[in-house]
């Protein structure tokens, strides 16, 4: 599992601050989940208004600028390409407010080398555990 996390705020409207801790987890050659907290939240970290959230990323150095809309403090990317540079970045907007961006990260999708690996550890991991209450959500 990779982590990766870097700082760079630009502007935004109103007094909603930046979604702060943007994180990723690859998932695959071609996913990735990124999530964060919204320090405009209290300490539960639930929504409970009409906010949501621009998260931005485009492919390095000269990827096509890709964005989705989502109503969680996480979301998964998919149909990115295997083994390639990805920048993200997310921000909060509520009603007409927008807060600046959060810091941009940049991470690297998997190769499918490394999906193979995974695969065949998760089998393994399968194949030898004992315990009926085994689950593979663990490893995921």
């Amino acid at each position: 599992m990779l982590l990766c996390a870097l700082a760079v705020p630009p502007t935004g409207s109103g007094n909603l601050p930046a979604p702060v801790e943007l994180r990723t987890r690859m998932l695959s050659p071609h996913s990735v989940r990124l999530h964060w907290i919204d320090p405009s939240l209290d300490h539960t970290q639930r929504i409970t208004d009409e906010r949501y959230y621009n998260v931005y990323y485009h492919a390095v150095p000269h990827g096509k600028n890709l964005s989705v809309i989502v109503k969680a403090l996480h979301v998964t990317l998919h149909d990115l390409q295997p083994a390639r540079r990805y920048r993200f970045k997310v921000r909060t907007v509520k009603g007409v407010n927008t807060s600046p961006f959060s810091a941009t990260i940049t991470d690297r999708t998997l190769t499918g080398f490394y999906l193979m690996i995974l695969v065949i550890t998760i089998i393994i991991i399968i194949n030898f555990c004992d315990d009926s209450t085994f689950s593979l959500r663990a490893f995921v």
